[in-house]
């Protein structure tokens, strides 16, 4: 699956570009290996890498300071992105988080941050400012494609992420909810998922940019503790009320 025109067949991005709207492609793989390392059983093992292993895809629709990541068009209902795979073969249980269809509103203005998730069958809208992630730049720097691009590390979760960013593509965005380094972020990386920009297209025509709306309000701090909450009870074997 390819998108529009591959990012490494651009040379150099103009600033009469950037200022038009944009449409940025991100292919998410999973860290096959560290979501695996906990399954002591071979077989279940090489058959949840196997499910791991099929790439998925998401669009970062950047207006101005407004943007929006969700799934991209060609990604069906089933493909959403998945978070937790626990299976429901072999005495494991499969539990899919995933990300509604109204995706991740993010305002860098107004600092506003929404976000349609669906958690076991249930919906919330969460509703919060953007984080700062205090982002760590490096003095690392590689070429991706026909970019010259910078390292970054910052902590989420107590977990490290690493992204490599192009200071000359003055979108100060990236996949999911990481924002804030001063340039695109071309490459993330995170324990278990991997994201890397496959394409940027300009866009031609006027597209109206939707804010998630669908989902019972919660804040990200109150989201991750219903998360947390509902997967251990689950594990657990236990019910949990709506």
């Amino acid at each position: 699956m390819r998108f529009g025109i591959f990012i490494f067949s651009l040379l150099y991005f103009s600033p009469s570009l950037m200022a038009q709207d944009v449409v940025i492609t991100y292919e998410r793989t999973a860290n096959i290996e560290n979501q695996t390392k906990q399954i002591k059983d071979e077989a279940l093992r090489r058959s949840v890498a196997k499910d791991l292993a099929k790439p998925y895809y998401f669009t970062l629709l950047s207006m101005g300071n407004e943007s929006v990541y969700k799934p991209a068009p060609e990604v069906t209902s089933n493909d959403k992105e998945r978070e937790l795979s626990m299976g429901s073969r072999d005495n494991v249980k499969i539990m899919t988080i995933g990300m509604a269809d109204g995706g991740i509103y993010k305002n860098r203005a107004t600092k506003e941050y929404l976000s349609e998730e669906n958690l076991l069958g249930k919906r919330f809208l969460v509703k919060d400012t953007l984080l700062d992630f205090n982002w760590k730049i490096l003095p690392d720097t590689k070429k991706i494609g026909k970019l010259e691009c910078m390292k970054a590390t910052t902590t989420y979760d107590g977990k490290e992420i690493v992204a490599w960013f192009a200071r000359e593509i003055p979108i100060f965005d990236g996949p999911r909810l990481y924002q804030g380094l001063p340039g695109l972020i071309i490459e993330l990386y995170t324990p278990s998922l991997n994201f890397k920009v496959i394409s940027i297209k300009e866009l031609k025509d006027k597209v109206e940019l939707t804010k998630p709306s669908k989902g019972k309000p919660v804040s990200l701090q109150e989201y991750k503790k219903i998360q947390t909450e509902r997967i251990n009870a689950l594990k657990q074997g236990r019910m949990f009320g709506n």
